[in-house]
C-alpha cells in the first residue's frame, strides 16, 4: 500500500493532494506532511494533516492512517471550492503572492543591515525585487481592468462564511487581501469606492469584536 496510490483514491475533481517527508530538526524525529490543493488555482487549501516519527521507515504506516481516518472527513467539509474556476480569484492569489513578496524582502532588508552583508550584493538583489514589482503590480492592475464591473465589486467583498468566523486564520486573511487589493484599482467608481469604505469599516469592526490588534 503506498500513500501515492492511497491519495489519489481520493482526489476528486475539486482537489489534489501531496506528501512531503522530511526531517524535522526541531522535534528531532521524521515528518510526514500531507497537503490539499485546488486544482482551479492549485492553492493550498485548510485540511491535511503532519504525523512524526523517529523511524522514517514506520512513518508511512502512520500517514497512510491518518489518510484514512482524517483526510477524507477533511474533504468532505470543503465540499465546492468558492469561486470555482473564478478570475477574481487568479487576481487575489495574484496580489497574495506579490504582498508576500514584499513581507520577504522587507526581512531581507532588514537582515542585510543588521548583519552588515556585501553592498553590491544588496544593490543587485533590492534591483532585481523593484523590477519584478513594478511588473507584478502592472499585471494585477491589467487583470482588475479586465473584470467585470460586477466581478470588480465581488472581489471586494468576502464570502458569508468568512464574516462568521473572522478570527479562523484562513478567513482572516481572505478579509484582510479584499480590502487591500483595493490599492490595485485604476480609478474605481464611486460604488467601488464605497463597497471598500464598508468592507474595510466592516473588517475593523469584526477584529475590534475580537480584540484582534
Amino acid at each position: 500500500m503506498s500513500i501515492e496510490k492511497e491519495l489519489k483514491k481520493l482526489e476528486s475533481q475539486y482537489y489534489r493532494m501531496f506528501y512531503e517527508i522530511s526531517f524535522n530538526f526541531h522535534a528531532k524525529k521524521w515528518m510526514g506532511k500531507v497537503r490539499i490543493v485546488r486544482k482551479d488555482t492549485d492553492e493550498i487549501v485548510r485540511g491535511g494533516f503532519r504525523v512524526f516519527d523517529e523511524k522514517r521507515h514506520l512513518l508511512k504506516n502512520k500517514m497512510i492512517e491518518k489518510i484514512h481516518s482524517k483526510l477524507q472527513a477533511d474533504l468532505k467539509k470543503l465540499g465546492i471550492p468558492y469561486e470555482w474556476k473564478s478570475k477574481k480569484r487568479l487576481v487575489l492569489l495574484n496580489c497574495l503572492d506579490l504582498m508576500d513578496d514584499i513581507v520577504e524582502f522587507n526581512k531581507f532588508c532588514h537582515d542585510t543591515i543588521v548583519s552588515k552583508e556585501d553592498s553590491q550584493n544588496f544593490t543587485e538583489k533590492y534591483g532585481k525585487f523593484w523590477y519584478e514589482l513594478i511588473g507584478n503590480t502592472i499585471a494585477i492592475t491589467k487583470s482588475i481592468e479586465q473584470l467585470t464591473p460586477q466581478e470588480r465589486i465581488e472581489i471586494l467583498i468576502s464570502p458569508n462564511f468568512v464574516y462568521e468566523n473572522p478570527i479562523d486564520p484562513w478567513n482572516f486573511d481572505d478579509l484582510d487581501l479584499r480590502t487591500r487589493i483595493f490599492r490595485f484599482f485604476l480609478h474605481p467608481s464611486e460604488m467601488e469606492i464605497k463597497t471598500y469604505q464598508e468592507q474595510s469599516a466592516k473588517k475593523i469592526k469584526l477584529w475590534d469584536n475580537f480584540d484582534i490588534e
